[in-house]
């Protein structure tokens, strides 16, 4: 990482930066999310700020400079405490291939050893061979798939991994 970049956890001030991050990568990398630009871009303010102040999850964002250039975050599991779920990872493309998926990684990595969880679980497209690659460089293992009808209408199998911390 270099100096410029940073991740630092979001906060009701930053209730604007983290909509428009949010935003652009629904609406640029539709086929990648489990929500849609359409369903989101109705929140209200308060949902938004829901997201931010959440005591089962946390927004990240990443920095390059002043400007937000990514997010990321990871839910509590409702049902298991213990288990958090990894979501939300989303760059620019301009600044995509620099390693910084890495720092996404760790530093989820990191709350989540910090929370006393137990272990994380991430999901992605069988076609996401990004992903892929990315969840087992940090030790992922799979564990199941599921078909699945994404938001941007494509049926494809949701490929599961777990990371026991």
């Amino acid at each position: 990482m270099t100096a410029a970049h940073t991740i630092r956890i979001l906060n009701a001030a930053d209730i604007e930066l983290y909509k428009t991050m949010r935003l652009e990568a629904l609406q640029l990398e539709p086929g990648v999310f489990g929500s849609s630009y359409a369903r989101e871009s109705a929140f209200t303010d308060e949902e938004w700020l829901a997201r931010l102040s959440s005591d089962k999850s946390v927004s990240m964002g990443l920095f390059c400079g002043e400007g937000m250039i990514g997010i990321t975050g990871v839910v509590i599991d409702w049902d298991d405490d213990t288990r958090g779920i990894m979501v939300q990872s989303y760059i620019q493309k301009e600044y995509r291939g620099r390693g910084l998926s890495n720092l996404l990684y760790n530093i989820r990595l990191e709350w989540a050893r910090n929370k006393g969880l137990r272990s994380l679980r991430i999901g992605h497209k069988e076609s996401n061979l990004a992903s892929k690659a990315a969840n087992q460089r940090h030790g992922f293992k799979y564990v199941h798939s599921e078909s699945s009808t994404w938001p941007d209408g494509s049926v494809e199998d949701v490929l599961y991994y777990d990371l026991i911390l």
